[in-house]
């Protein structure tokens, strides 16, 4: 009997402050989502993204950036105080699929499932203001922007951090529930026959890309790396039973796996070239 074809989903959520310059600012992502020039340095062929609005606060996505700003700064604490300056300003929900099964047709549904699931998800205080398609890397992905709600910003309040905060540790139910209404429907898996590799930051990308070099410190950096999906099976209890050394096989050749058990044990971060800091 054949084996089954792995169609793995993704699907990624990350925070952005709001302090401007910097990569993991909301402004730099913003820029990178509408390939805005000299933000998307990763992108060897950069090409318009396809936006949808969906309960978007002004009339184009260019001008998104600066009420993004204006609005924050007029919202406060809930003491009173004013916003801290990084203060959560923006989530990305970035998902993609398989290209062999991206028709246009489906990748607009990914698109639109992936809306439905942040508001399932994350509930009724948050705010999707546009979905962004692209189609200029490996995989046609979309990249789905989450502030709070209407009610909240009309009342000068910015509970983003919160809202992200609080499902920040579900992230084994975030890739279940994903499944359930958005992977399963489009005809992809859970998760990959073999044990996926580690996504790099988009920090790291950018500075992977300017210096390849930083690749061939191989084994020990991406050691780093790996070290931080071992940890998480821990940190959701996916794997207590086993010791750290006996999963860090699963992802490391077995002369490193020791070293890795021995880190994870200690809570220590193991030793490797990390190039985002």
């Amino acid at each position: 009997m054949a084996a089954t074809q792995q169609r793995p989903q993704f699907v990624h959520v990350e925070s952005y402050k709001r302090e401007r310059g910097d990569t993991h600012a909301a402004s730099s992502i913003i820029g990178e989502a509408l390939r805005i020039p000299g933000h998307c340095p990763h992108v060897e062929d950069a090409k318009p993204p396809e936006v949808h609005p969906v309960d978007p606060p002004v009339e184009s996505p260019h001008e998104f950036r600066d009420w993004l700003y204006s609005t924050m700064a007029k919202c406060r604490e809930a003491n009173g105080a004013y916003l801290r300056r990084s203060a959560v300003a923006l989530l990305t929900v970035i998902a993609s699929m398989p290209r062999e099964i991206a028709t246009p047709e489906k990748v607009s549904q990914l698109r639109d499932l992936t809306v439905g699931w942040i508001y399932d998800f994350f509930g009724e205080k948050a705010r999707v203001p546009y979905a962004i398609t692209h189609d200029d890397e490996s995989h046609p992905h979309v990249h789905v922007w989450v502030i709070p709600a209407k009610e909240e910003t009309d009342n000068e309040r910015w509970p983003l951090g919160s809202i992200f905060r609080g499902r920040k540790r579900d992230l084994y139910e975030l890739q279940d529930s994903f499944y359930e209404l958005v992977g399963h429907p489009l005809g992809m898996t859970r998760k990959g026959e073999q044990p996926q590799g580690i996504r790099l930051t988009r920090r790291q990308a950018i500075a992977l890309r300017r210096n390849p070099k930083l690749a061939q410190e191989t084994e020990l950096y991406q050691a780093g790396f790996k070290a931080g999906v071992i940890q998480a099976l821990y940190a959701q209890s996916i794997a207590p039973e086993r010791h750290p050394t006996d999963v860090a096989k699963d992802f490391v050749p077995e002369r490193m796996a020791d070293h890795l058990g021995r880190a994870i044990t200690r809570r220590e971060r193991p030793k490797g070239r990390d190039f985002g800091r």
